[in-house]
C-alpha cells in the first residue's frame, strides 16, 4: 500500500497545565504540604494556573475548590474574567482536606482540570 498526504497542516502545540499554586492576598505562594498547615478558616487566598502556551492560544483559565463537606466552587465564583492566571479570591470557610484545581481554555475547548502536584 502506498499512501500520499496531501493538505497537512504541522501539528500545533497544545497548551500544558503544569500545575496550580495557592497564593494568600499579598501574592505569596503557599505550599500546602508546610506543617502546621498555612491556611486558616476566614483566611482569603488565590489559585494561580501555571501553563506552558508555546503558541498563545489560551484564552481563558477556570479554576475549581473542592471543599471539605463535597461542594463544588467554580464558573462565576471562582473564574477570573477575562484571560487572567488568577482566579478571584476565595475565603476559606471551614476545616479540612480542600482540592483545589485549573485548567487552560483555547478557543477548541477545555482541558481536564489539572490538580496540584
Amino acid at each position: 500500500l502506498n499512501f500520499k498526504f496531501t493538505n497537512c497542516q504541522p501539528p500545533q502545540a497544545e497548551p500544558i497545565c503544569r500545575d496550580v499554586a495557592i497564593l494568600d492576598q499579598n501574592g505569596t505562594e503557599l505550599n500546602p504540604k508546610t506543617v502546621p498547615t498555612p491556611f486558616k478558616v476566614n483566611q482569603s487566598i488565590q489559585l494561580r494556573c501555571a501553563a506552558d502556551d508555546p503558541s498563545s492560544i489560551i484564552t481563558r483559565y477556570e479554576f475549581k475548590i473542592t471543599e471539605p463537606n463535597g461542594n463544588i466552587i467554580q464558573g462565576e465564583a471562582i473564574n477570573p474574567i477575562g484571560n487572567a492566571k488568577l482566579s478571584k479570591l476565595y475565603t476559606i470557610k471551614q476545616f479540612g482536606s480542600f482540592k483545589a484545581q485549573c485548567r487552560a481554555c483555547t478557543a477548541a475547548g477545555c482541558q481536564d482540570y489539572m490538580g496540584i502536584k
